[in-house]
């Protein structure tokens, strides 16, 4: 639809044939949003990189924070256990001895029941 005339002019324009008196040809006005949507998403896409390496760099400090947390608490169950084993063990040992000393008492019960009364009289007090 090329021709002679105004009519014509708007129409390569409109085309992208020839620049014109109404501006930039099609060609060109594509061409300058597109580099301009090129210059957006590149802005976009080193912001998202940006915003998952400092999310990368605040997860690894929470795994050392948690990793350190974790041998703590590791190393406080370790103490615990071996303070429960050795309060078992003393509670055992304290069994033991009870039971040897409640022996012994009868025993010193049973011989008392052996041997005969003193006879020495018992002095009141006035």
């Amino acid at each position: 639809m090329t021709g002679n005339g105004p009519s014509s002019a708007l129409n390569d324009a409109t085309q992208g044939t020839s620049p014109g008196v109404w501006g930039p040809t099609v060609d060109e006005d594509k061409r300058r949003r597109n580099t301009a949507a090129s210059a957006r998403f590149r802005m976009k896409k080193k912001q998202r990189d940006q915003a998952l390496e400092h999310s990368f760099q605040d997860n690894s400090e929470k795994v050392i924070a948690l990793e350190n947390r974790l041998q703590e608490l590791e190393a406080e169950n370790v103490m615990l256990r071996d303070f429960l084993l050795e309060k078992d063990g003393a509670e055992k040992r304290l069994e033991v001895l009870s039971k040897l000393s409640s022996a012994q008492q009868e025993e010193k019960a049973a011989s008392k029941e052996t041997k005969p009364e003193s006879t020495k009289p018992e002095i009141s007090p006035k």
